[in-house]
């Protein structure tokens, strides 16, 4: 029995492979297009990615490979285009969240990271960095207690987390906690910020 549209088939039938021939071109594209990744080739392994997907449209590896490329292009607005994909695809990969979330900071858009990183926080809840990103978001848009409450929940998962030092020092100084601010910074120096 085949548990997903391009998954293996279960022991029982092991003698019939049951992945379709479209996810076998796809795969091989994908290879191929690997290949010049990262070389002065970028755009010649996009037309590959771009032809596995237009077969398999949901083939993780491809979607993820060419939003990493579409950034070294410094092609924003597609690779946010994939990672939306993706986490339609993939809704409990926290990571998928979670870059789309960066990429959109990196934009200035930090409204709306906020709500990729509560979600990345839903699915790992354990993730300092995690936290502190969410912290640098809740900063940018001024929310400076929620900034220093998820500044805190990274500090108690990681206490070498210099970043979330460097935002509740921050938010801190905006609500007026001076000495806060100063014992924080002081941390964030002395982690080499």
């Amino acid at each position: 029995e085949n548990t997903s549209k391009c998954g293996f088939a279960s022991v029982h039938h092991i003698d019939k492979p049951s992945i379709p021939s479209y996810c076998l071109v796809a795969a091989v594209l994908n290879d191929q297009a690997k290949e010049l990744k990262g070389s002065t080739k970028n755009k010649q392994a996009l037309e590959y990615f771009d032809l596995a997907l237009k077969i398999w449209p949901e083939y993780v590896n491809a979607l993820v490979s060419r939003a990493m490329i579409y950034l070294n292009l410094d092609d924003v607005h597609s690779a946010e285009k994939d990672y939306t994909t993706l986490i339609s695809v993939q809704p409990h990969d926290a990571v998928n969240h979670y870059n789309r979330a960066v990429l959109r900071m990196n934009r200035g858009n930090y409204k709306s990271a906020i709500p990729d990183l509560r979600n990345a926080l839903i699915l790992l809840p354990e993730c300092s960095k995690y936290h502190s990103t969410k912290a640098e978001a809740e900063l940018k848009c001024n929310n400076f207690r929620q900034a220093v409450e998820d500044a805190d929940r990274a500090l108690r998962l990681d206490k070498g987390n210099k970043d979330a030092y460097w935002v509740r020092s921050n938010a801190r100084q905006r609500l007026g906690d001076s000495k806060g601010a100063i014992v924080d910074n002081r941390m964030y120096q002395a982690m080499g910020g």
